[in-house]
C-alpha cells in the first residue's frame, strides 16, 4: 500500500499540469463511436504477446487469487513488478535477508499462473525516481557516486538472486530511467555507469536472457525539461543499450484522449528505435478521473479506453511488438478502501483503468482484448 501511495504522489503534479495545460488537444466528438476498427478484425494471427501485471483489485486473499486466475486465463504471459525496498545491507554486508523481502517473493511465486511466461521488472530507484530505492529500514546506502563498485556489486547480486528465484523469460533491470534523467540530471552519468556495469555482468551470467531498462513514453515524447531536444536524444540513445525497448505508457497522464494523439505518440516511438518493442506497462481510463480537491477532471469513458487499446493493438500487430502488458485488469476500488483517507484521492489515479469495472463487469475493451488474444 505504501509503495502505491508514493508512486501516485510523484505523478500527481504532472497529471494536474497535463489536465490544465493541454490546450492543443484535438476536439472530441460529443457522441463517441465504439465500433471495432476493421483493421483489427482482419488480424488472423497475432504476432505479439499479451498479458497483465499482478496488481490486485482488492486486499483479501481471494481477491488476490482471483487476480492471478484472471491473468492466467486472459493472457499468454504476465508481469511481476518489484518496486518495493531493496535489501542493500544484506547484499553489501552478507547479512540475513529480511523476512518481509522473502515473504513477498514466495507469495508471488506461489500464486503464479501455471506455465505462464513471466516478465520481471525490478526498480533500482525510489518511486519518485530521484534516488536509490531504500532498504527495509528506510535508509539508502552511503555512496560517493552511483558508479561506486559497492553499489554495482550489490545490485547485480540483487538481480542475480531474483532471476534465479523467478526464472523469467525477460527482465527489466531498471524502471523509468528517463524519469531519473529529467529529475536528477547531475547524477545521470553515475547512473549509466552503474547500469552498464550491472548489465554487462548479467549478460555474461545469463547470456540468453533479454535485458532492458524501461522508459515512460509520455515523458519521452513530451518532456518537461529545459532542453527537450537534448533530453529526447539522450533517452533515444540510452534505450539502444537494451535488448528490447521497454515502454511504459499511460496517455491520460498527459491528457491525451484521441486516436490522433495516441497514434502520433506511437509514431514518435517507431521513428526512434529499431529494437523489438515491449509495452511493459500501460493503461487508459475507462471513466472520468476526478480530483475534487483541485477542481480537476480528466474526461474518459469506455469508448475512449477502447480507442486507446485498439490503437495500441493495431500498432503492436503492424510493428511486431514483442508484447503488450496492461497494468490493472480490474478497477481496484476495494483495494483503495484500505488506504488512509488522506491518500485515497491521490491513490485513485489508476483506479478506473481496469478492463473490468469494480463490480467485475467487463468493459468494451475487454471484448476487444479477448478477441485479439484468441488470434494465436
Amino acid at each position: 500500500m505504501s509503495s502505491f501511495i508514493l508512486r501516485t504522489s510523484c505523478l500527481f503534479i504532472a497529471l494536474l499540469l497535463a489536465a490544465c495545460q493541454d490546450d492543443n488537444a484535438p476536439e472530441l466528438p460529443e457522441e463517441l463511436d465504439c465500433i471495432l476498427n476493421l483493421e483489427l478484425t482482419d488480424i488472423d494471427f497475432r504476432n505479439f504477446g499479451m498479458g497483465f501485471s499482478s496488481w490486485p483489485y482488492g486486499p483479501e486473499p481471494e481477491q488476490v487469487q482471483e487476480t492471478y486466475e484472471f491473468i492466467g486465463a486472459n493472457g499468454d504471459l504476465y508481469a511481476e513488478q518489484l518496486d518495493e525496498n531493496i535489501p542493500w545491507r544484506s547484499w553489501i554486508n552478507g547479512e540475513e535477508l529480511p523476512e518481509a523481502f522473502l515473504e513477498n517473493l514466495y507469495f508471488r511465486r506461489s500464486n503464479a499462473p501455471a506455465d505462464l511466461p513471466l516478465l520481471l521488472s525490478v526498480s533500482l530507484l525510489n518511486l519518485e525516481k530521484t534516488e536509490l530505492m531504500s532498504d527495509y529500514d528506510g535508509q539508502v546506502p552511503d555512496y560517493t557516486s552511483l558508479a561506486d563498485e559497492q553499489l554495482a556489486d550489490a545490485y547485480f547480486t540483487h538481480l542475480d538472486f531474483l532471476i534465479r528465484f523467478f526464472e523469467p523469460v525477460a527482465v527489466v533491470i531498471g524502471t523509468e530511467a528517463n524519469e531519473f534523467l529529467a529529475k536528477r540530471p547531475e547524477k545521470w552519468q553515475g547512473y549509466t555507469q552503474l547500469m552498464d556495469n550491472v548489465r554487462a555482468r548479467l549478460r555474461e551470467t545469463f547470456p540468453s536472457l533479454p535485458l532492458a531498462e524501461s522508459v515512460t513514453l509520455h515523458r519521452w515524447a513530451a518532456p518537461e525539461v529545459a532542453d527537450p531536444v537534448t533530453y529526447q536524444e539522450t533517452v533515444t540513445d540510452y534505450l539502444q543499450e537494451g535488448d528490447f525497448a521497454a515502454i511504459c505508457f499511460h496517455p491520460f497522464l498527459r491528457n491525451w484522449r484521441s486516436t490522433t494523439q495516441f497514434q502520433l505518440v506511437f509514431d514518435f516511438l517507431h521513428e526512434r528505435t529499431d529494437l523489438p518493442i515491449a509495452i511493459v506497462e500501460t493503461s487508459h481510463l475507462g471513466d472520468d478521473l476526478i480530483f475534487e480537491s483541485a477542481g480537476v477532471t480528466i474526461e474518459s469513458d469506455e469508448c475512449q479506453q477502447q480507442r486507446y487499446l485498439e490503437t495500441l493493438l493495431i500498432n503492436a500487430q503492424r510493428q511486431r511488438y514483442a508484447l503488450v502488458l496492461w497494468w490493472a485488469h480490474r478497477d481496484y476500488d476495494a483495494l483503495l478502501e484500505i488506504f488512509p483517507p488522506e491518500f485515497r484521492e491521490i491513490g485513485g489515479v489508476w483506479k478506473d483503468t481496469g478492463l473490468l469495472t469494480e463490480e467485475g463487469r467487463p468493459r468494451m475493451a475487454l471484448e476487444m482484448w479477448q478477441y485479439i488474444l484468441e488470434r494465436n
